[in-house]
């Protein structure tokens, strides 16, 4: 696994440029699934089918930053996780076929950490990945409040090679 600290750098450095194939998320499912926050994310770019995966990290603050596949679980009575394609879903169904620009780490001075990933495609098109709460939530950008309230601070992950 590697982290955004441990070489995010040269995942990202193999997407920028690359078009957006699809999108899956590892979706918790108990009666229903839970959509609105997957427990993993990843973006599948055309080139040989190159991905990068984000997931919470262990600490219930960070975002990291994978190139391992996601893996479907069977929780039992607590229900289950199962991989679906999100491409068509109203949210991504604009990145698909689209470029990546640039690619952003989201650190906030108060946790001290990396906690998400802001991404800029072509059209002017831009997909903010957060663990929020320990959760992964999504959007086209963050408050000014909540950067504020976090000191957020946006990293090109190239500027830092």
């Amino acid at each position: 696994m590697m982290l955004f600290e441990e070489g995010y750098q040269e995942l990202a450095r193999n997407v920028i440029g690359r078009k957006i194939q699809n999108v899956n998320g590892l979706i918790y499912i108990y009666n229903v699934p839970d959509l609105g926050a997957p427990q993993q994310l990843q973006l599948v770019f055309f080139s040989e089918n190159e991905s990068i995966v984000f997931r919470c990290g262990l600490d219930g603050a960070s975002l990291e930053l994978s190139d391992l596949p996601m893996q479907e679980k069977d929780l039992g009575e607590y229900g289950k996780e199962v991989i679906m394609d999100l491409s068509n879903s109203c949210f991504f169904q604009k990145f698909i076929g689209k470029i990546l620009l640039q690619f952003y780490v989201i650190y906030s001075e108060i946790e001290q950490k990396v906690i998400g990933a802001k991404l800029f495609f072509e059209e002017g098109l831009t997909l903010v990945i957060i663990n929020l709460g320990d959760e992964i939530k999504l959007f086209d950008t963050l408050s000014m409040e909540y950067e504020r309230e976090e000191k957020i601070n946006y990293i090109d992950v190239l500027s830092i090679l």
